[in-house]
């Protein structure tokens, strides 16, 4: 609901694929700009794209969009009361967000786009209600998420019903939608890719690895699970003295994380570098030897981090998630291991360590994974058929 996010790089990539392949982007967010925003414009090279926010000066306008409005509005107030009367917070949010989503919709009315896509599915489907309604000529397409799934708003699952047009990026999602009463054959799953073009080999790291590196990246919060990553880190360095390990990421957990090297003694092996630019986490990724992500976090679905690592040739460790096995295959593009396992992790790393041929070669299946089935500009382009395919798409 926010465009740009520090964590939503993967956001920011289909967006800039998409300009790139020649096509006119207008995001519209129902909430006020990130702090970080003109940051990230300049970082993420947005300055081509058209982006609609929602400010607090513009309230006013919001409300006379209402007045303006007044059987639209009471459309939309309806259909949410019947949707959302047995879940009085998520009616009690809709609400409050109603005239931000008027107010986007006074703009998307006056100049409607071909093709209108939810990259969220929960509370956007507000919007994508009254583009349904009222605006029949627009393609119109709904994405429903892990986010999406654990958000639960009811609106989002009657809009997909209503739709037929639901876009996932997990076969494992298919099962969890369709228990919310969507229709199997209106899911079609797409998977987010990354970047492919332009990288180079770099598993001749692991010809030499008697300084191994660690990389670890995400948000730090506590569901995340960089304490077990840096619990891992603590039994490897006792092997190898030489060790070190790179912590990429900000959040509210970074002074207890920090206190935890220090009560180790790791503060002469561990970097916390805080939220970094793309461009130099990926530079970390090519020379680092392990990327090792631990989460616990309930709506992680086959994660960008992970693919960009394994495309830059970092023999990944991962936790357990829903969906995990449709990009990393424990012992062959990678490692899976339980969350909490990190005795496991430990001797996959060592097994790695000490065999640097079968390093080499999980590092170079794993590249080749990326850049045959998460290619950025594949996924669009399926996207785009699909929009091109409206009335009658199929997608395998």
């Amino acid at each position: 609901m926010q465009f740009p996010v520090p964590s939503e790089t993967f956001a920011s990539l289909e967006v800039n694929t998409l300009c790139e392949m020649g096509h006119e982007l207008t995001v519209y967010a129902l909430r006020t700009p990130h702090r970080l925003f003109k940051k990230m414009i300049n970082q993420r090279n947005h300055d081509a794209v058209r982006i609609v926010h929602f400010r607090l000066c513009y309230i006013p306008s919001a409300l006379l969009s209402i007045i303006l409005q007044p059987r639209t509005a009471i459309d939309l107030l309806l259909w949410l009361i019947a949707s959302c009367y047995r879940h009085p917070k998520r009616l009690g949010v809709s609400l409050l967000l109603m005239p931000v989503v008027m107010w986007h919709f006074s703009i998307i009315r006056k100049n409607p786009p071909d093709i209108a896509h939810l990259f969220w599915g929960h509370y956007p489907s507000l919007l994508g209600y009254l583009i349904y309604r009222y605006l029949p000529g627009v393609k119109l397409t709904q994405f429903l998420g892990a986010h999406d799934l654990i958000t639960n708003h009811p609106s989002s699952f009657i809009l997909a019903n209503k739709l037929g047009h639901v876009i996932t990026h997990s076969n494992y999602n298919i099962d969890l939608i369709s228990a919310n009463g969507v229709s199997r054959e209106y899911i079609h799953v797409v998977h987010r890719g990354t970047q492919v073009s332009d990288v180079p080999s770099s598993s001749e790291k692991f010809r030499d690895i008697s300084a191994p590196r660690f990389l670890s990246a995400g948000r730090l919060i506590n569901t995340k699970g960089m304490n077990d990553v840096i619990s891992i880190f603590h039994h490897v360095i006792s092997l190898y003295p030489n060790a070190r390990l790179t912590i990429a990421g900000d959040g509210p957990e970074r002074k207890n994380l920090e206190s935890l090297v220090g009560s180790l003694g790791l503060g002469h092996a561990v970097d916390f570098v805080g939220h970094v630019p793309q461009k130099q986490l990926f530079s970390e990724m090519t020379s680092a030897h392990f990327f090792l992500l631990m989460t616990r976090y309930g709506s992680e679905r086959l994660p960008n981090v992970i693919k960009e690592a394994m495309l830059r040739q970092c023999v990944v460790i991962t936790s357990q998630m829903p969906a995990i096995d449709e990009l990393v295959s424990d012992m062959d593009t990678g490692f899976v291991v339980h969350s909490g396992d990190n005795q496991r992790a430990v001797k996959c790393i060592e097994k790695c360590l000490g065999d640097q041929e079968y390093a080499m070669n999980i590092a170079d299946r794993a590249q080749a994974l990326i850049i045959n089935n998460f290619d950025i500009r594949k996924s669009m382009k399926r996207y785009m058929d699909y929009w091109n395919n409206y009335d009658n798409v199929t997608m395998s």
